[in-house]
């Protein structure tokens, strides 16, 4: 099969990892997948054997409205490369994007809350429109949400009507993240710490997290591995925490800085389905969460429900830290880590075809040699 990943970027999140995982494995599963974002903005290391395709625009309009571009794009890739059998579309831009074009064997998934996504009204009015519009865009669609959460959310919106709506785990080789955690990295600090891994955004509540390290009773220090150094000391500094956050930026191999970590905490607002979590408990480390919507209720399960804590309050989030600090937890491995595996994930895109999928003759090999490179076009 010949199979379309779209994208928004590849910039350092979540989505765009667990993509370009699900690329790789697609591929070693004997299929061809090629990956085609927007922007190419990239901070991820590419699999070797999967082409990645920019759309590389210049013009204002069509940057905000791509869909002519973007089938362009598509047409020519698909004049060298064969037609595709099966396009999976991510992000709010890229399905807005795609849901224009209705072409065939579409899965658009849905990686983020959609409540709490709509929550940039007042202060991003055009994103609020175009993640609007984006929404309502999936209607008749078939829909893939990352999390039980983010289905049930899908379900309740007013906007969005699916065709069809499944739930898929993002997939995880989470073989991959226990070779990559063996790395040796000299910075990682050799004193006890605790770890967040994300973004500096509202959504991640860096100002709950960093209050919440002023109210905890130990002197352990907390790794924030992020891309906006300069935003997150801003913020330790306003609440005194400068001395013991250590910010290394962002880290294209994060899980030896987990790795090594006392426990992970996640302090978001809102989430879709948050891997780290996963990656971090994968690993042997134990984590404390908000349970936010969605995906840490569904990852923390049995005896680590305790670990789950009311978001938004510092206050609580201290609590439970101090909590974790004295009792140094043993770890409780969680029944998810045998529902995320990246070959099960990738069967259960395939098997969303269903009857319609026709064989088709072979197509030609997508730079099946190719090292990873920097974005190309066409």
């Amino acid at each position: 099969m010949l199979i379309a990943i779209l994208i928004d970027s590849l910039a350092g999140g979540g989505a765009e990892r667990v993509m370009l995982t699900l690329a790789q494995t697609l591929t070693s599963q004997g299929h061809a997948c090629i990956v085609l974002v927007l922007d190419d903005a990239c901070e991820h290391d590419l699999p070797p054997k999967v082409p990645v395709f920019s759309l590389k625009i210049d013009n204002i309009v069509d940057r905000y409205f791509p869909s002519k571009v973007l089938a362009s794009k598509l047409n020519s890739i698909e004049a060298e490369y064969g037609r595709f059998d099966l396009h999976i579309s991510n992000l709010e831009k890229t399905n807005l994007a795609v849901a224009k074009l209705n072409l065939r064997n579409t899965l658009y998934v849905v990686h983020n809350s959609v409540a709490h996504t709509l929550n940039v009204r007042w202060l991003q009015p055009f994103k609020w429109w175009m993640v609007r519009q984006s929404l309502k865009g999936l209607s008749g669609k078939d829909v893939v949400a990352v999390s039980q959460g983010v289905a049930e959310g899908i379900a309740r919106s007013p906007l969005i009507k699916p065709k069809s709506l499944t739930t898929i785990y993002n997939p995880l080789d989470l073989n991959e993240v226990t070779t990559l955690s063996d790395a040796l990295d000299e910075a990682i600090p050799t004193e006890p710490y605790l770890i967040h891994v994300g973004r500096v955004a509202r959504q991640k509540r860096h100002d709950v997290l960093f209050e919440a390290l002023s109210k905890v009773k130990s002197p352990i220090k907390l790794v924030c591995l992020c891309k906006n150094v300069r935003k997150a000391r801003k913020l330790a500094e306003k609440y005194g925490v400068q001395d013991r956050v250590i910010l290394p930026g962002f880290k294209r191999n994060p899980y030896p800085w987990i790795k090594g970590a006392k426990g992970l905490v996640l302090s978001s607002d809102f989430e879709g389905f948050p891997t780290v979590l996963i990656e971090s408990l994968s690993l042997g480390v134990n984590t404390i969460s908000a349970d936010c919507d969605y995906g840490p209720r569904e990852i923390l399960t049995g005896p680590l429900e305790r670990w789950l804590v009311e978001p938004g309050n510092p206050n609580a989030l201290a609590q439970k830290i101090n909590e974790y600090i004295d009792e140094s937890p043993s770890y409780s491995r969680p029944e998810i880590l045998d529902q995320v595996g990246s070959s099960k994930a990738a069967s259960r895109y395939l098997a969303l075809l269903g009857d319609d999928f026709v064989a088709r003759s072979p197509i030609k090999q997508c730079q099946a040699s190719r090292k990873p490179t920097p974005l190309t076009t066409p």
